[in-house]
Protein backbone atom coordinates (compact mmCIF):
# COMPACT_ATOMS: atom_id res chain seq x y z
CA UNK A 1 0.00 0.00 0.00
CA UNK A 2 1.22 3.47 -0.85
CA UNK A 3 -0.05 6.79 -2.14
CA UNK A 4 -0.24 7.85 -5.76
CA UNK A 5 -1.42 10.71 -7.89
CA UNK A 6 -2.15 8.69 -11.00
CA UNK A 7 -5.74 8.61 -12.37
CA UNK A 8 -8.22 5.85 -11.61
CA UNK A 9 -10.11 3.95 -14.27
CA UNK A 10 -13.03 6.40 -14.09
CA UNK A 11 -10.74 9.25 -15.17
CA UNK A 12 -10.70 11.08 -11.83
CA UNK A 13 -7.43 12.02 -10.11
CA UNK A 14 -6.82 10.51 -7.40
CA UNK A 15 2.32 -10.50 4.92
CA UNK A 16 0.74 -15.35 6.86
CA UNK A 17 4.51 -16.04 7.02
CA UNK A 18 4.93 -19.22 9.09
CA UNK A 19 8.00 -19.41 11.29
CA UNK A 20 10.09 -22.41 10.29
CA UNK A 21 11.40 -22.73 13.83
CA UNK A 22 7.89 -22.79 15.30
CA UNK A 23 6.72 -25.33 12.75
CA UNK A 24 9.70 -27.59 13.36
CA UNK A 25 9.32 -27.37 17.14
CA UNK A 26 5.63 -28.22 17.07
CA UNK A 27 6.25 -31.05 14.65
CA UNK A 28 8.97 -32.53 16.83
CA UNK A 29 6.57 -32.54 19.78
CA UNK A 30 4.29 -34.82 17.84
CA UNK A 31 5.75 -38.32 18.06
CA UNK A 32 4.02 -39.42 14.89
CA UNK A 33 5.94 -36.80 12.94
CA UNK A 34 9.10 -38.90 13.16
CA UNK A 35 7.33 -41.76 11.41
CA UNK A 36 5.87 -39.79 8.51
CA UNK A 37 7.21 -40.49 5.00
CA UNK A 38 9.75 -38.14 3.52
CA UNK A 39 7.25 -36.42 1.21
CA UNK A 40 5.33 -35.11 4.24
CA UNK A 41 8.40 -33.13 5.30
CA UNK A 42 8.71 -31.68 1.80
CA UNK A 43 5.11 -30.54 1.87
CA UNK A 44 5.71 -28.88 5.24
CA UNK A 45 8.56 -26.85 3.74
CA UNK A 46 6.34 -25.61 0.91
CA UNK A 47 3.61 -24.58 3.33
CA UNK A 48 6.16 -22.59 5.30
CA UNK A 49 7.14 -20.66 2.19
CA UNK A 50 3.51 -20.18 1.20
CA UNK A 51 2.63 -18.43 4.46
CA UNK A 52 -1.04 -19.36 4.64
CA UNK A 53 -2.72 -18.01 7.76
CA UNK A 54 -4.75 -20.74 9.43
CA UNK A 55 -6.26 -18.96 12.40
CA UNK A 56 -8.52 -16.03 13.20
CA UNK A 57 -6.87 -12.72 14.05
CA UNK A 58 -7.71 -9.25 15.26
CA UNK A 59 -5.18 -6.48 14.73
CA UNK A 60 -4.95 -2.70 14.89
CA UNK A 61 -2.72 -0.33 12.97
CA UNK A 62 -1.81 3.28 13.49
CA UNK A 63 -1.27 5.29 10.35
CA UNK A 64 1.72 7.64 10.52
CA UNK A 65 1.22 9.75 7.38
CA UNK A 66 -1.63 10.42 7.19
CA UNK A 67 -2.70 9.81 10.78
CA UNK A 68 -5.21 6.93 10.79
CA UNK A 69 -6.46 4.21 13.10
CA UNK A 70 -7.67 0.82 11.84
CA UNK A 71 -9.26 -2.13 13.62
CA UNK A 72 -9.32 -5.32 11.52
CA UNK A 73 -10.79 -8.78 12.06
CA UNK A 74 -9.77 -11.79 9.95
CA UNK A 75 -11.90 -14.94 10.06
CA UNK A 76 -10.56 -18.13 8.48
CA UNK A 77 -12.50 -21.26 7.57
CA UNK A 78 -11.82 -24.32 5.45
CA UNK A 79 -13.60 -22.70 2.51
CA UNK A 80 -12.69 -19.02 2.63
CA UNK A 81 -11.27 -16.05 4.49
CA UNK A 82 -13.46 -13.10 5.46
CA UNK A 83 -12.03 -9.76 6.49
CA UNK A 84 -13.90 -6.88 8.12
CA UNK A 85 -12.19 -3.66 9.03
CA UNK A 86 -12.94 -0.08 10.03
CA UNK A 87 -10.54 2.83 9.83
CA UNK A 88 -10.61 6.51 10.65
CA UNK A 89 -8.73 8.85 8.33
CA UNK A 90 -8.35 12.64 8.71
CA UNK A 91 -11.18 13.43 6.28
CA UNK A 92 -13.43 10.37 6.43
CA UNK A 93 -14.25 7.07 8.06
CA UNK A 94 -14.10 3.87 6.02
CA UNK A 95 -15.39 0.31 6.43
CA UNK A 96 -14.41 -2.54 4.14
CA UNK A 97 -15.22 -6.22 3.74
CA UNK A 98 -13.21 -8.73 1.72
CA UNK A 99 -13.91 -12.33 0.84
CA UNK A 100 -11.12 -14.62 -0.33
CA UNK A 101 -11.58 -18.13 -1.68
CA UNK A 102 -9.72 -21.17 -0.38
CA UNK A 103 -6.71 -20.30 -2.57
CA UNK A 104 -6.52 -16.79 -1.12
CA UNK A 105 -7.84 -15.08 -4.27
CA UNK A 106 -10.15 -12.10 -3.78
CA UNK A 107 -13.75 -12.87 -4.75
CA UNK A 108 -15.45 -9.71 -3.48
CA UNK A 109 -14.57 -6.36 -1.96
CA UNK A 110 -16.93 -3.74 -0.57
CA UNK A 111 -15.64 -0.36 0.58
CA UNK A 112 -17.99 2.12 2.26
CA UNK A 113 -17.20 5.63 3.43
CA UNK A 114 -19.05 7.57 6.09
CA UNK A 115 -20.02 10.20 3.52
CA UNK A 116 -22.07 7.53 1.71
CA UNK A 117 -19.69 6.75 -1.14
CA UNK A 118 -19.47 3.03 -1.89
CA UNK A 119 -17.33 0.87 -4.15
CA UNK A 120 -18.10 -2.80 -4.67
CA UNK A 121 -16.08 -5.20 -6.81
CA UNK A 122 -16.49 -8.87 -7.69
CA UNK A 123 -13.96 -11.30 -9.14
CA UNK A 124 -14.11 -14.87 -10.42
CA UNK A 125 -10.78 -15.48 -8.67
CA UNK A 126 -9.03 -15.85 -12.03
CA UNK A 127 -8.49 -12.17 -12.84
CA UNK A 128 -11.88 -11.15 -14.27
CA UNK A 129 -13.70 -8.34 -12.45
CA UNK A 130 -17.10 -6.66 -12.46
CA UNK A 131 -18.81 -3.89 -10.50
CA UNK A 132 -22.01 -3.93 -8.46
CA UNK A 133 -24.08 -3.67 -11.66
CA UNK A 134 -22.39 -6.78 -13.09
CA UNK A 135 -20.59 -4.58 -15.63
CA UNK A 136 -17.18 -6.01 -16.61
CA UNK A 137 -14.08 -4.05 -15.63
CA UNK A 138 -11.58 -4.97 -18.38
CA UNK A 139 -8.93 -2.60 -17.02
CA UNK A 140 -8.55 -4.92 -14.02
CA UNK A 141 -8.17 -8.11 -16.06
CA UNK A 142 -5.43 -10.26 -14.61
CA UNK A 143 -5.57 -8.77 -11.11
CA UNK A 144 -5.93 -11.39 -8.37
CA UNK A 145 -5.51 -9.17 -5.30
CA UNK A 146 -6.67 -5.72 -4.30
CA UNK A 147 -4.50 -3.07 -2.65
CA UNK A 148 -6.48 -0.58 -0.58
CA UNK A 149 -5.23 2.83 0.47
CA UNK A 150 -4.97 3.72 3.34
CA UNK A 151 -4.71 0.23 4.87
CA UNK A 152 -1.71 -2.11 5.31
CA UNK A 153 -3.94 -5.20 5.47
CA UNK A 154 -3.99 -5.76 1.72
CA UNK A 155 -0.20 -6.08 1.59
CA UNK A 156 -0.81 -9.49 3.18
CA UNK A 157 -2.93 -10.80 0.30
CA UNK A 158 -0.08 -11.68 -2.12
CA UNK A 159 2.04 -12.80 0.84
CA UNK A 160 -0.60 -15.28 2.01
CA UNK A 161 -1.33 -16.89 -1.33
CA UNK A 162 2.18 -17.19 -2.75
CA UNK A 163 5.10 -19.54 -2.25
CA UNK A 164 8.26 -17.71 -1.25
CA UNK A 165 11.98 -18.29 -1.54
CA UNK A 166 14.22 -15.64 0.00
CA UNK A 167 15.57 -12.98 -2.37
CA UNK A 168 13.49 -14.14 -5.35
CA UNK A 169 11.15 -11.31 -6.45
CA UNK A 170 7.57 -11.98 -7.49
CA UNK A 171 5.51 -9.69 -9.73
CA UNK A 172 1.84 -8.87 -9.13
CA UNK A 173 -0.74 -6.64 -10.75
CA UNK A 174 -3.08 -5.33 -8.08
CA UNK A 175 -6.51 -3.74 -8.30
CA UNK A 176 -5.38 -0.58 -6.49
CA UNK A 177 -8.22 1.18 -4.67
CA UNK A 178 -7.78 4.76 -3.51
CA UNK A 179 -10.00 5.30 -0.49
CA UNK A 180 -9.44 9.06 -0.76
CA UNK A 181 -11.48 9.34 -3.96
CA UNK A 182 -12.94 5.81 -4.28
CA UNK A 183 -11.33 5.00 -7.63
CA UNK A 184 -9.67 1.78 -8.76
CA UNK A 185 -6.98 0.99 -11.32
CA UNK A 186 -4.33 -1.70 -11.99
CA UNK A 187 -0.97 -1.25 -10.30
CA UNK A 188 2.17 -3.31 -10.95
CA UNK A 189 4.03 -4.28 -7.79
CA UNK A 190 7.04 -6.43 -6.87
CA UNK A 191 7.45 -8.25 -3.55
CA UNK A 192 10.72 -9.89 -2.52
CA UNK A 193 10.94 -11.90 0.68
CA UNK A 194 14.18 -11.03 2.47
CA UNK A 195 13.57 -13.37 5.39
CA UNK A 196 10.63 -14.68 7.43
CA UNK A 197 9.93 -11.23 8.91
CA UNK A 198 10.72 -8.80 6.06
CA UNK A 199 9.60 -8.12 2.50
CA UNK A 200 10.96 -5.59 0.06
CA UNK A 201 8.11 -3.80 -1.73
CA UNK A 202 8.44 -1.81 -4.96
CA UNK A 203 5.92 -0.47 -7.48
CA UNK A 204 6.17 0.79 -11.03
CA UNK A 205 6.50 4.40 -9.83
CA UNK A 206 9.72 3.56 -8.01
CA UNK A 207 8.19 3.74 -4.52
CA UNK A 208 9.83 1.14 -2.27
CA UNK A 209 9.93 0.13 1.36
CA UNK A 210 11.05 -2.80 3.49
CA UNK A 211 7.91 -4.05 5.23
CA UNK A 212 8.10 -6.01 8.48
CA UNK A 213 5.51 -8.74 9.09
CA UNK A 214 4.63 -11.08 11.93
CA UNK A 215 4.33 -14.86 11.84
CA UNK A 216 0.87 -14.53 10.26
CA UNK A 217 2.14 -12.34 7.42
CA UNK A 218 0.44 -9.22 8.81
CA UNK A 219 2.26 -5.90 8.63
CA UNK A 220 3.91 -4.83 11.87
CA UNK A 221 5.88 -1.91 10.45
CA UNK A 222 5.58 -0.09 7.13
CA UNK A 223 8.17 2.70 7.48
CA UNK A 224 6.70 6.23 7.40
CA UNK A 225 3.17 4.88 6.83
CA UNK A 226 1.87 2.27 9.31
CA UNK A 227 2.69 0.36 12.48
CA UNK A 228 0.78 -2.33 14.33
CA UNK A 229 -0.46 -1.33 17.78
CA UNK A 230 -1.81 -4.70 18.99
CA UNK A 231 -1.04 -8.40 18.41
Amino acid sequence: MRRTGQPGIDGTQPIFIASLCDVARKAAENASFLHRPQHANLRLTVQTRTGRMNRNRTIRWRGIDPATLEHCQIIRSADDTRIRSSLIAPDYGLFYRLKLNEAGHVRSARIERTDGRTLELFSDGAGNWSDDRAEPLPALRGCIDIDLWPSPLTNSLPIWRSQWIDNQPQHFTMAWINGDDMTVRPDAQIYTRLDAARFHFRNADGFERIISVDSDGLVTLYPDLFEATSP
